[in-house]
């Protein structure tokens, strides 16, 4: 399951669905005459990326309660992934004071994307010596 949400983040990063969306909705938002109310729906879609993101964070808790050590790293990365989704989601509304701050010359957003992806193939590679 972990490897479909893996995948469809890969395939979003190559194709910027993000970019689209955000433009399918300004472009549906002027055209329906609502783009001046535009920040209500965008708090609406924040909250409902956090919720999701919850949400998922709980059902992988709960799937990995029994899981060896290993996986249960690998799903740091998972949480560190989901975390930059939610954060991603904000910033296209202004939200980017974290995701811009640079730690030691590096971009949070590199660390917490690629972090979250080194832990996760970590944990897969150690999850396969264990067994």
């Amino acid at each position: 399951m972990l490897v479909y949400g893996l995948l469809a983040l890969g395939i979003n990063k190559q194709l910027d669905l993000q970019t689209a969306l955000t433009e399918i909705g300004r472009i549906v938002a002027a055209k329906q005459g609502w783009y001046e109310n535009r920040h209500k729906v965008q708090i609406i879609f924040i909250y409902g990326v956090v919720a999701l993101a919850l949400f998922s964070s709980l059902i992988l808790a709960f799937f990995a309660r029994n899981a060896p050590f290993p996986t249960l790293f690998a799903l740091i990365g998972i949480v560190c992934l989901i975390s930059f989704v939610v954060i991603r989601a904000s910033s296209f509304h202004r939200v980017d004071l974290y995701i811009d701050s640079v730690f030691y010359g590096v971009r949070m957003n590199w660390i917490m994307e690629m972090g979250g992806i080194f832990i996760v193939i970590v944990g897969a590679r150690w999850r396969l010596h264990v067994h």
